[in-house]
C-alpha cells in the first residue's frame, strides 16, 4: 500500500451505522465526510436522500445517489487522488460512496464491514466503479 497517509489508519475499524457521521458508526457518506471535515478542514455538503435498507426501494437510493454526485466534478479514471470520491454500484444500483486515500486504493465503510482500506483496482471492484468526483 505505497503512498498511503499515515493518518488514514486513525480511520479503519470503524463501525457501520447507518445515517452514522462519528466514530462510534458512520455509514459510506458519514465516513467521506468525516474525513474531509477533520483531515481537509471542509465539509462537504449535506447528503439528505434515502439511506440502505431491505425495505427501501432501490430507485430512490439510485435517485439519490445520483443528485448527490451532480454536486462535485466528475473526474476521468486515472486522474484520481487523495479526497476524491467513487461511486460505486452495489446490489446492481450507485449505491456507495468511497474515498481515494491514494491512486488504487480507496478507504470504505459498509453494511457488515467496519471501515477499511480496499484496493479497487481488482477484479471485485473495478467493474463496480462508476466514477470518480472531486470537490473543489
Amino acid at each position: 500500500m505505497a503512498d498511503v497517509p499515515k493518518w488514514v489508519a486513525g480511520y479503519i475499524g470503524i463501525p457501520f451505522k447507518t445515517g452514522g457521521t462519528t466514530r462510534e458508526g458512520c455509514d459510506c457518506v458519514g465516513l467521506v465526510r468525516m474525513v474531509w471535515r477533520e483531515r481537509f478542514g471542509r465539509d462537504l455538503p449535506d447528503y439528505d436522500g434515502a439511506h440502505w435498507s431491505a425495505e427501501i426501494e432501490a430507485s430512490s437510493l439510485r435517485e439519490a445517489a445520483e443528485r448527490y454526485s451532480r454536486l462535485f466534478r466528475r473526474i476521468e479514471a486515472g486522474e484520481e487522488r487523495l479526497g476524491d470520491g467513487i461511486l460505486i454500484r452495489m446490489r446492481g444500483h450507485p449505491l456507495h460512496l468511497a474515498m481515494v486515500v491514494t491512486p488504487g486504493w480507496m478507504l470504505h465503510v459498509e453494511t457488515e464491514t467496519d471501515s477499511c482500506l480496499t484496493e479497487y483496482r481488482t477484479s471485485a471492484w473495478r467493474n463496480r466503479l462508476l466514477g470518480f468526483y472531486r470537490f473543489d
